[in-house]
């Protein structure tokens, strides 16, 4: 089988895999929000923004050192990192969870940014085990494995939740579903942890991976200005609403193109096979254009009823959010293949400029949603900043080639 079928057979296993994880979600969704109202996601959302801020440092960007990396041997020195990083990274969540909760003004979420705390070190290390199956094509493996760990912990933490009926059973879901993924990734992948020094070239590629979890963090504070703005200024019920526009829109379509990109990546690096042909990578821009082109104004226009019709009773505000959360999970479709031939060839002052436009649109969401008292800019800020994301990405590939 050629490398270019690999690939797209990995891509079309990841998408179905996170279909059915679609499913599973919108499942957990509707039961979930008829079972807590509003304030009880606002409380989840702000031990998500909370812990995910200091999350994102712990070594999502050592799963994508390990994709694009041109040896197997620097992989034990990557989980090393990764594992250190992110235990550093959880008892410093745990340090910080009652100030935290204080300052977003939700001082009841401190238990259950204790609890997410769990889930960093497992999330940190399972990232390198994971980039390694990506970069050996065996992301139709991966697919499995993440789609099935992500519906056991749904499993568990709908009946926590039943059980408990409190903000703090929302968090038992992800925690569960990553420890179940680091042990299966590990296994599948074989992973060893190398805690001596590193060579040279193992080197480089954790100090790549430092620099992908940088621009990580930097992406998400500018998101979690607007949240954090909601909750304090608006209140934990819009905040609710926010987080479950985002988790039933958003999200689901953003599982469906980092498919894509999580098989297509190890192949975007210098050198990579995507350019051995010269329309390779310009008919993968084509085709998930078209795809944004084509289902943006449907899932504009339908976006509203099927969240009502998900969520139930008592989520109006999350409705007015569906329209706009629509068009920022379908817009990434673009704007990812892009961004992604820039991270893995190392370019990483262009995603600098990107954040920074990102970050304007991020301060003048904030000013527009003390000046409204609505959650409605903050989702406007992410559709303008990615549609400047695009055009500044596009701009540098077509310059560079």
């Amino acid at each position: 089988m050629s490398r270019a079928r690999t690939v797209a057979g990995g891509a079309g296993a990841l998408a179905l895999s996170n279909l059915i994880v679609m499913v599973f979600q919108l499942g957990y969704a509707a039961f979930t929000s008829r079972l807590l109202d509003p304030s009880a996601f606002g409380i989840y959302a702000v031990a998500l923004s909370g812990i995910g801020l200091i999350g994102l440092v712990s070594g999502a960007g050592f799963g994508q050192a390990a994709a694009r990396a041109a040896r197997d041997d620097v992989d034990g020195h990557l989980a090393a990192a990764a594992l250190v990083i992110g235990l550093l990274s959880a008892t410093l969540a745990c340090a910080l969870a009652v100030p935290l909760a204080v300052v977003w003004g939700s001082p009841n979420a401190w238990p259950s940014m204790m609890v997410l705390a769990i889930s960093i070190p497992a999330t940190s290390l399972a990232a390198v085990p994971a980039g390694t199956l990506r970069r050996s094509g065996k992301t139709a493996y991966l697919a499995t494995i993440m789609g099935s760990c992500q519906a056991i912990g749904m499993f568990v933490g709908l009946l926590v939740v039943l059980a408990y009926r409190a903000p703090i059973a929302l968090t038992v879901s992800p925690v569960v579903a990553s420890l179940f993924a680091l042990t299966w990734l590990a296994l599948a992948a074989r992973m060893h942890v190398v805690l001596r020094g590193f060579h040279v070239r193992g080197r480089d590629d954790v100090l790549y991976g430092l620099k992908a979890n940088g621009m990580n963090f930097l992406r998400y504070l500018t998101g979690t200005a607007s949240a954090l703005t909601i909750s304090r200024y608006v209140g934990a019920a819009s905040l609710g609403s926010y987080n479950r526009a985002q988790a039933v829109i958003i999200a689901p379509l953003e599982s469906l193109q980092r498919s894509a990109s999580a098989a297509v990546f190890p192949e975007l690096r210098a050198g990579g096979s995507a350019f051995r042909s010269s329309h390779t990578f310009t008919d993968i821009v084509v085709l998930m254009t078209w795809v944004a082109a084509l289902l943006t104004p449907l899932a504009v226009c339908a976006a509203s009823p099927i969240l009502g019709l998900i969520l139930g009773p008592g989520w109006e505000e999350a409705q007015t959010l569906a329209p706009w959360a629509a068009a920022a999970g379908l817009l990434p479709f673009v704007a990812v293949p892009l961004s992604a031939v820039v991270e893995a060839r190392g370019r990483y002052r262009v995603p600098l400029l990107s954040w920074a436009i990102g970050a304007c649109f991020a301060v003048a969401a904030v000013a527009a949603i003390l000046r409204f008292d609505s959650p409605l800019p903050a989702v406007m800020a992410v559709v303008a900043s990615t549609l400047a994301a695009i055009a500044i990405y596009s701009v540098d590939t077509a310059r560079r080639g």
